[in-house]
């Protein structure tokens, strides 16, 4: 065992990986998802479930002007609250983590296919920074649709 085991070369890139959620992960969606259903809650004053209807909640703390553009961590909570919401609404939609160079991310993936969301960089991306949310419901949609692609 410990002869196969090889010693990363420096600048050499290696293949990105996708293996089961780890605690480091599922603690990230966790502490995300709270802290994105504690900030619905109080600016709403509406519960938060982590379901489908729920999104229009997230689009609303979005768009209401009091999370600002450079604000990457509540950007990302959010996109992470979107995320449990397509875990919990789509059978087979499960966390993972990406280990890609450095990065190690949690991402939803669907089934075993190649279908891979990344819901913190989906929220938080170049057009968050200029003033332009993400619309989580076309999101939503768009993912629908590349899983029954997937399933035809």
């Amino acid at each position: 065992m410990i002869a196969t085991l090889t010693i990363r070369k420096e600048g050499e890139k290696y293949p990105r990986e996708i293996i089961p959620i780890r605690v480091l992960e599922i603690l990230t969606v966790d502490e995300s998802y709270e802290w994105a259903v504690k900030t619905i809650k109080t600016q709403l004053k509406k519960d938060f479930t982590g379901s489908r209807e729920d999104i229009v909640k997230i689009e609303q703390v979005m768009q209401s002007g009091t999370i600002k553009p450079n604000q990457r961590s509540p950007w990302q909570s959010f996109g992470i609250a979107f995320g449990v919401i397509l875990a919990n609404e789509i059978d087979g939609m499960n966390w993972v983590t990406v280990v890609d160079g450095s990065r190690e991310l949690p991402a939803l993936r669907y089934k075993e296919s190649d279908l891979l969301l990344y819901p913190a960089d989906l929220v938080w991306n170049p057009r968050t920074k200029e003033g332009t949310p993400c619309d989580l419901q076309k999101e939503y949609s768009s993912v629908l649709e590349k899983i029954e692609k997937i399933e035809k």
